[in-house]
């Protein structure tokens, strides 16, 4: 930008806060990686798991570019990128570890 920006401390704070989730993210997925954990149930849980991931992935895609290109409300997008990185946080470990979205 050609001016500086004026950003409110409540967007700050939200784009402050995903920063440290998503490497709180990243640091996880490179312990587990390191850790030995059980099996899950059945062999279609890492599938059902991975479907559940994509569906939310869609959905808050779709939301977020909505608001981003259309409404330009930052904290919204935010607000999208915190529930699409809730999803994935929520996911147990195994699936985390072994699904190729992962890798």
């Amino acid at each position: 930008p050609a001016s500086e920006r004026k950003w409110s401390e409540e967007e700050y704070t939200g784009i402050r806060n995903l920063q440290i989730k998503l490497w709180k993210l990243v640091q996880q997925a490179i312990d587990l990686q390191k850790e030995t954990l059980p099996e899950l149930r059945y062999d279609e849980e890492l599938n059902d798991y991975r479907k559940k991931l994509r569906e939310a992935r869609n959905i808050h895609l779709r939301q977020l570019n909505y608001n981003y290109h259309h409404t330009r409300n930052l904290a919204n997008v935010i607000a999208r990128i915190h529930n699409m990185v809730g999803a994935v946080w929520s996911t147990p470990g195994q699936v985390k570890r072994d699904a190729p979205e992962f890798q």
